[in-house]
Formats: structure tokens, C-alpha cells, sequence
């Protein structure tokens, strides 16, 4: 199958936001985003940062998402789309539940104080859209990425 992962355009008047949320058991969710165009091209920034502890012991967060974006326009009715992305999470999350009795005996337990997840994405695309009509175009999109995933489940 093939996920088409949609990102954001880049925008035809200077902006952006900022969105900051905290909350309890050191929870953070922020994203970023900046734009502006520049003649007929423009630029994007985005990056989203999110952190929290679960609510069971040694449970937790920590994941960063930055994209970086540039379309070219270059005449003709074509232009030159660039991106790179860096995704980075460290998740110490347990997929097992508890007994009844060791619910009973303290709910916020984690007997697998071990699992946890280490992941670092690094990617990049160009994509070349060529305009053929009013309601057709053509996009050429090449792309990389390199994954680096370190994940230790811990079991009975």
C-alpha cells in the first residue's frame, strides 16, 4: 500500500503561528509554523514538538517533527517543490495491561519498566510539477529517507 503524507503549502502571504499546550504529568504539545512567499516561490517552516509522562510509571514521550519546504516556481506552468524532514522520538510506552491484581495493588505500575522505543527519520523530496491543461498536471517526485529504530519490548 502507499500513504500519500500530504504537507502543508507554502503560503502566498508572510505568516505563520505558534500553539503552545501544557498540561499535568509534564505534558507539551507546541507547533510552529512559519511562511512566506518570495516572488512566485515560497517558503515553509514547521515544526512540532510534544512530550508528556503517561499516566502509569516509566511511561513517556518525547518526539520532535521538523519540515522544512521550498517551491520554485520556474515558468512555463512548472515548478520545483524541495523538502526535508527530521523526525526524532524517544517513547518509553508498554503495550501490556494489568492483572487485576496488580491493578489493585497500585494502578499506576508498569511491571515492564524496560520497553521503550528509539527512532531517528531523516528525508528529503523534489517533486516537478508540470502544469498540461486547466484541469490536468503532471508530478515527477523523488524522494529518500534514512531510518535509524532502536525498540526493546520486554516480556514475562
Amino acid at each position: 500500500g502507499v500513504i500519500n503524507y500530504v504537507t502543508p503549502s507554502t503560503p502566498t502571504r508572510s505568516g505563520g503561528f505558534l500553539t503552545l499546550a501544557p498540561g499535568n504529568q509534564h505534558y507539551f504539545n507546541g507547533h510552529l509554523r512559519l511562511g512566506a512567499p518570495v516572488g512566485r516561490s515560497g517558503l515553509l517552516f514547521d515544526y512540532v514538538r510534544k512530550q508528556g509522562d503517561g499516566a502509569r510509571e516509566n511511561i513517556g514521550s518525547r518526539l520532535n517533527d521538523l519540515n522544512l519546504k521550498a517551491l520554485i516556481a520556474l515558468g512555463g506552468h512548472q515548478s520545483l517543490s524541495l523538502r526535508g524532514n527530521y523526525y526524532s522520538e524517544d517513547s518509553r510506552v508498554t503495550y501490556s495491561g494489568l492483572t487485576e491484581a496488580e491493578f489493585q495493588a497500585d494502578p499506576r505500575q508498569n511491571p515492564f519498566q524496560n520497553d521503550s522505543m528509539l527512532l531517528d527519520r531523516w528525508g528529503a523530496s523534489a517533486s516537478h510539477r508540470l502544469g498540461l491543461s486547466q484541469t490536468g498536471s503532471l508530478t515527477t517526485t523523488a524522494y529518500g529517507y534514512i531510518v535509524s529504530r532502536n525498540w526493546w519490548r520486554e516480556a514475562w
